[in-house]
């Protein structure tokens, strides 16, 4: 999997044989796309998703173009598995988020999991860039009262940080946060 964050950009790119291979470097060229899947925004809507595919030639590696916008392994858009990781970081439970963003409870369990899977290696992505982009925003860091709380500000002021030193025009921060954990604000694995 490739996180993009322009699809259309990403597919230009491909095609004119600029993308390369994450594993190997060579550059990848367009393989179809990846099996359709429905994705649910934030203020209920739904929307088809059908990313592009990409194969190498190097090492024959099959990959897929995601939108950073549309999680891994997720039928919920960013923003709705950001809201809950924020309310529960704020102190809510699974069943509060829940029925707040119109989610299944054993859903907001299972992203809250997940992401106290990979609290410490998500925030030791998020410290790297965030030493990067500005080393003096970690004496600015408020501290947290729990670990979820001290990996979200950590990644968030990554993200600004990169915003500002990049100077990237962007609607917000979470799809910034979400490329700086390469798309998986929530692993499958500590990793």
């Amino acid at each position: 999997m490739i996180v993009v964050r322009d699809p259309q950009l990403a597919r230009a790119d491909l095609a004119r044989g600029q993308l390369p291979c994450p594993d190997c470097g060579t550059p990848l060229r367009p393989w179809g796309a990846a099996r359709a899947r429905v994705v649910r925004q934030a203020d209920g809507t739904l929307r088809r998703l059908r990313p592009d595919r990409a194969r190498c030639p190097g090492c024959r590696h099959t990959h897929v173009l995601l939108p950073v916008t549309s999680p891994p392994r997720s039928g919920y858009a960013l923003d709705v598995v950001a809201a809950a990781l924020v309310a529960h970081a704020r102190g809510s439970g699974h069943r509060p988020i829940a029925a707040a963003q119109r989610v299944p409870a054993d859903t907001v369990r299972g992203w809250l999991r997940r992401a106290r899977r990979g609290l410490e290696t998500i925030r030791r992505k998020a410290a790297d860039q965030l030493s990067w982009a500005d080393q003096d925003v970690f004496a600015r860091l408020a501290p947290q009262p729990t670990l979820l709380g001290e990996y979200l500000n950590t990644l968030l002021a990554a993200a600004d940080a990169t915003v500002r030193r990049l100077r990237l025009t962007v609607p917000g921060l979470w799809p910034v946060a979400a490329m700086i954990c390469s798309g998986c604000l929530l692993p499958d694995t500590g990793s």
